[in-house]
Parts: structure tokens; C-alpha cells; sequence
């Protein structure tokens, strides 16, 4: 049933001859070792082809049985793995074009699972001025600036506990030079290796908190000025014309 043939319809043949091409090199090795020890059991995967031409995945366990009266022969037992390899084939594409993905990612990513920073895609890394592997596995807090490191574990242990809140912070983090960085992050729950880890996605906003700051700063100088100056001050928006003439001083 297995391979869509009727009982018996290949009693008779050689099923060494339907054994995939690629495969036969294993099997001959495995097959050597059944006949030469008894006793001795033995498991492989081997392609056969289905009666409709395609290929099936099996699973062969053959135990050398040639020293049992009731048997004399080498037993195999057969199970059908095809759409489990098949899935299994599936998710390793769906895998790699994640990594894809996450590895060309313009955003750090950072998983982090017991506090313990488990991966790193290189941005992230690049971010913070080391490589990869400098990263993964140390705390997490080592790269968290220490006045915001309450804030940060706080925020880990909220999302880990299953608590729902805004997903979306800002807080700074350590470059390798010492030096400050401003990152939003925007992280949530996810399932790593078989437990719960924090996946965060990670934007460098040095710049734009850079840019913010000179702004306030430049606003308050501009207030101090208004508020100090004995000139007259105004702020002029556009206005429509106003001939000289008819322009006087209680206009204003």
C-alpha cells in the first residue's frame, strides 16, 4: 500500500533494483553489516519509487535474523516518511528565508531569553560597535546604560510575565567606545528554542534625539532673548499688503 502496489504483486523482485541511485551506496554498507553479524540491527532513510513514478521517503529497520530457524532471513520493517521530510523540508526553506530577512534587516534584532542575549542579527551588533559573536550570550544589561538598567529589566520581566502594555520604548544603550546610544524599541513575546524569549526589534535614534535636543536648546535661547531684550519683539506671519500710507501706528 505503501508504495501503491497490490499484496504480492512484487514478490519475486529484486527490491535492491528500485532503491534510488544516490541511496545505494548506503544501503550496500548497511546491508554488508546485516549479513556479516547476527543479530545486528540497523535503521536508514532509502527512496523507492511510488507505482505512479514518484519518490517515497522510507524508513527501513532490517535486523539480521539468518540464525533464527523460524526465520532465516533479514527482516525489514517499513514506515513511509515522505510528507514528514517533505515538512521538514519546508520548514528548513521557511527558515532560511527568515534568516534571510532578519540578516539583511536595516533594524537591530535582538532575542533575549533568561536575560541572556541569545541572538543578535548584524545590524544590531554594528550598532554597537561589535561583532556578533562579541554580543551573544552575556546579559543583557551589559549593553543597557546604568540609568537605564531598572527600567529595562522592569520592561523584560513585564513582557515575560505575559503583561500587555505598550510595546514600544525608548532607552539608550552602550557603544563599545563607551559612548551613548539612543534606540527605540519595539519587542514582544515569542517562543525560542522551545521557551519564551523577548524578540526586540531595535532603531538607532542618536541622531533624531541629537537634533531634538538642539532644537530645545535653540527655543530656549530664543525665549530667554523675547523675555530680556528691551527691544520690541514680534514673531511676523504672512500678511497682506498695506499701502504706507493708510498704515499707522494704531494699526498695531
Amino acid at each position: 500500500r505503501i508504495l501503491g502496489y497490490e499484496e504480492g504483486e512484487q514478490i519475486g523482485e529484486s527490491g535492491f533494483e528500485r532503491i534510488h541511485p544516490d541511496d545505494m551506496p548506503k544501503v550496500a554498507e548497511d546491508f554488508a553489516k546485516l549479513i556479516k553479524n547476527p543479530d545486528y540491527i540497523v535503521q536508514t532513510e532509502i527512496r523507492y519509487p511510488h507505482k505512479d513514478g514518484s519518490w517515497h521517503v522510507i524508513e527501513a529497520t532490517g535486523q539480521n535474523l539468518l540464525d533464527d530457524p523460524a526465520v532465516a532471513g533479514i527482516v525489514c520493517n517499513f514506515r513511509d516518511i515522505t510528507e514528514r521530510k517533505q515538512a521538514e523540508k519546508a520548514l528548513r526553506e521557511s527558515e532560511e528565508k527568515y534568516r534571510q530577512v532578519v540578516e539583511l534587516a536595516h533594524e537591530g534584532i535582538a532575542i533575549v531569553q533568561d536575560k541572556i542575549i541569545k541572538y543578535v542579527n548584524p545590524h544590531y551588533a554594528e550598532m554597537l560597535g561589535y561583532a556578533p559573536d562579541e554580543i551573544i550570550g552575556i546579559p543583557m544589561t551589559n549593553h543597557i546604560s546604568t540609568d537605564e538598567i531598572a527600567r529595562g529589566v522592569e520592561y523584560y520581566e513585564r513582557r515575560m510575565a505575559g503583561e500587555q502594555f505598550e510595546s514600544e520604548s525608548e532607552i539608550v544603550l552602550l557603544h563599545k567606545d563607551g559612548s551613548s546610544v539612543d534606540v527605540e524599541v519595539n519587542a514582544g513575546l515569542v517562543i525560542y528554542e522551545g521557551k519564551p524569549a523577548d524578540l526586540a526589534m531595535i532603531r538607532d535614534i542618536t541622531e533624531r534625539k541629537q537634533a531634538e535636543e538642539k532644537l530645545r536648546i535653540s527655543e530656549h535661547k530664543f525665549k530667554d532673548l523675547t523675555e530680556t531684550t528691551p527691544d520690541w519683539v514680534w514673531r511676523s506671519m504672512k500678511m497682506a499688503y498695506i499701502p504706507m500710507s493708510v498704515l499707522t501706528l494704531n494699526n498695531y
